[in-house]
């Protein structure tokens, strides 16, 4: 067993010290942005995730004022987009949270109302899962909000930043889609279509006179 006298022993255990002096401190440094880190993030998600189930509370009111029948599609349409921008423009509680740039709706001029069969011929069936079936009757109408989540775009030191390219990497689409009622001029036409229909039959046939023609509307004919 080798013995060292005790001075050289102090020397090498003090240079040690030395040397290793300032390493807790760096571990502390990237512990404290790591854990800051975290923890922003899980706030900006929770964050994230109550405000994208309030613009689905949006997007369905402005579905459901664009299913209500009017004097034709574009007065649907435009109704859509009155709710729309009540609810995300100005001062109101729902509108402030769009306020900023940690979360951005798309203006209402913007806004992507889809009137279906019978009016523009956007639907959201190619959107869906599976793709468009042109045997299935579905016609998929409503709108779709783009949400922008700035509030996820962060850039850490000595970590990095959570976006690839552009803090507007972070980008969403809220849909509401429901079925939209036949508006009046849409009624009006089928109507004229069906007595056009009517004339066409064989004047042998006497249960149909059409003198006698009156289109009944029954909840959207």
């Amino acid at each position: 067993m080798i013995s060292l006298p005790r001075t050289k022993v102090s020397r090498f255990l003090a240079s040690k010290e030395k040397r290793q002096a300032g390493v807790i401190t760096v571990d502390f440094m990237f512990a404290i942005i790591t854990v800051g880190a975290f923890t922003a993030l899980l706030f900006s998600m929770s964050y994230a995730l109550c405000v994208i189930e309030v613009t689905q509370y949006v997007a369905f009111s402005t579905a459901r004022a664009f299913s209500v029948s009017n004097r034709d599609s574009n007065a649907q349409i435009e109704r859509a987009r009155q709710k729309f921008q009540q609810l995300t423009v100005g001062q109101g509680p729902i509108a402030s949270l769009y306020a900023t740039s940690w979360f951005q709706m798309v203006k209402p001029d913007q806004l992507d109302i889809r009137a279906g069969y019978g009016a523009d011929g956007k639907q959201f069936s190619e959107d869906l899962a599976g793709g468009a079936d042109p045997d299935n009757r579905n016609w998929y109408h409503g709108v779709s909000a783009e949400l922008t989540l700035g509030i996820l775009a962060f850039n850490f030191p000595a970590i990095g930043a959570t976006y690839e390219n552009d803090e507007s990497d972070f980008k969403t689409r809220v849909n509401g889609i429901l079925w939209r009622e036949s508006s009046a001029e849409e009624c009006r036409q089928f109507m004229e279509a069906r007595r056009a229909a009517f004339n066409t039959l064989p004047s042998g046939n006497r249960f149909y006179r059409p003198n006698a023609y009156i289109p009944l509307e029954d909840n959207g004919c």
